[in-house]
């Protein structure tokens, strides 16, 4: 990925995890292989297709050793037709804090010891197609650490949509699993297993 051959900030370990969408849905069960094999104090998750500016790696950097309990997601754009990029809300205003529930994991941060504590993604959510970052969230809020949203590190996708059939949208998407995943999580259930 060009944007992490471009950070100013080197020092890091790259680890990659390619989905099969032919063998099905695994992306918390890939998300759980990377944080095993994972060495840093912190993980910044960056899906497919973004780009992001080259100082970004070492401004998580810095937020991370300001805020060490934080868990910071930044906006995300999409591409469009005419060149420009579309933010979504997480763009504009000042750093803030947000609900665990509303924290995307497409361009974001948290400390590894958070997805320890946690015990990593809830592979439950494999049956289906998103929440798995609420899961995250909610449960990293639990756990004691602080969802936050930083607006300044900007990143954009391309709208893999637009290229080609999404293997997963419109299908199971989790929403019936997630509220009976939360009931759980709030009774006292969000410490889980897989890390």
């Amino acid at each position: 990925m060009a944007s992490l051959e471009k950070q100013t900030f080197q020092k890091f370990e790259w680890i990659q995890e390619i989905g099969c969408p032919w063998h099905g849905h695994d992306l918390n069960a890939a998300m759980n292989r990377m944080l095993c094999r994972a060495k840093g104090e912190l993980v910044v998750i960056v899906q497919d297709y973004i780009t992001f500016p080259s100082f970004a790696l070492g401004e998580m950097w810095t937020e991370h050793e300001a805020e060490p309990l934080a868990f910071t997601t930044y906006p995300m754009g999409k591409l469009q037709k005419d060149g420009t990029i579309k933010y979504d809300w997480r763009y504009g205003g000042e750093y803030r804090r947000i609900a665990g529930f509303e924290w995307e994991t497409d361009f974001a941060m948290a400390p590894l010891e958070m997805f320890k504590a946690i015990g990593g993604y809830d592979e439950l959510y494999d049956a289906g197609w998103s929440w798995d970052n609420a899961s995250v969230g909610i449960r990293g809020e639990l756990a004691g650490y602080v969802p936050a949203c930083r607006p300044d590190i900007l990143a954009a996708a391309v709208d893999h949509d637009a290229l080609f059939a999404h293997p997963f949208r419109g299908k199971n998407e989790n929403g019936d699993l997630h509220q009976r995943r939360e009931k759980v999580y709030r009774e006292g259930g969000w410490k889980l297993h897989y890390l």
